[in-house]
């Protein structure tokens, strides 16, 4: 049989279904602009843990010219001591500066004097690590900020586009700078 002729197609405006699309063409946008905003967020926030990582394993500053300073006493210590020690003596029983009683362990693989001067060079390292660690310090935490503020940026942008101005695709910007 024929159908009845009761159902009549509904055609709706034109305006509505351009309207429905652009909906759903906003809605996808904003999708989109979410994934991407969290993609993005997520690889700062791996840069970030590593930074903050890096900074916590840093040797304190104090702890390093303590022991720079322990270092230059034993040196001196040694070194004023080089007459009464003998070849392959291992420890040298002396007074420290406070006057108390110490014992220095020698290497007995060098002769005292050398021993003494690797001392103080191992003492003026850790001194100068001392002062590069606050200057790298200083760098890490200012690094740290700038990623702070970079997620906070990325939180509110407003597009993919601007998300990618702040935090470009690696390919793009290693073309540049060749």
């Amino acid at each position: 049989g024929v159908p009845k002729n009761d159902f009549i197609p509904k055609l709706e405006e034109l305006e509505d279904v351009e309207e429905y699309l652009f909906d759903v063409y906003k809605k996808i946008e904003k999708e989109n602009l979410e994934n991407h905003r969290k993609q993005k967020i997520t690889q700062v926030n791996k840069k970030l843990r590593k930074l903050q990582k890096t900074l916590e394993s840093l040797p304190k500053k104090e702890d390093l010219e303590i022991e720079s300073n322990s270092l230059y006493e034993k040196a001196n210590l040694i070194l004023a001591n080089l007459h009464t020690i003998k070849p392959y003596q291992n420890i040298l029983e002396t007074y420290d500066y406070q006057g108390n009683k110490i014992k220095i362990e020698l290497d007995t693989r060098y002769q005292a004097s050398t021993f003494s001067n690797n001392l103080f060079k191992k003492a003026k390292r850790a001194k100068q690590k001392a002062n590069n660690i606050k200057i790298e310090k200083s760098n890490l935490e200012e690094k740290v900020d700038f990623l702070k503020r970079l997620i906070n940026d990325i939180n509110f942008a407003n597009s993919i586009d601007e998300i990618e101005f702040l935090l470009p695709k690696k390919g793009k910007n290693r073309a540049r700078t060749k």
